[in-house]
């Protein structure tokens, strides 16, 4: 709304409220393929903002791999570092 309706990232309410509409419909067979493609995890929002931080941090928490460089060559860790990613 603060863009208005002369900015092209504007999408008027009516248009909104049916993408809104859509979405809540689509939502039940959306977590279904999620669920059988993915780990996918739910976290309630509906708790404190703390608690519900510290939910999502667990899942998302990234893991760092330091692949140090040995010997004369470079290629195992290349490698290592290709599969990795």
């Amino acid at each position: 709304m603060e863009l208005g309706p002369d900015h092209h990232n504007y999408i008027p309410s009516a248009l909104l409220s049916q993408r809104i509409a859509q979405y809540t419909k689509d939502i039940p067979a959306l977590k279904t393929y999620l669920s059988s493609v993915s780990k996918l995890s739910e976290i309630d929002s509906e708790q404190a903002f703390d608690k519900s931080f510290k939910e999502l941090s667990k899942l998302v928490e990234p893991v760092v791999v330091h692949v140090r460089v040995g010997g004369s060559s470079n290629e195992l860790r290349s490698e290592i570092v290709t599969k990795l990613v």
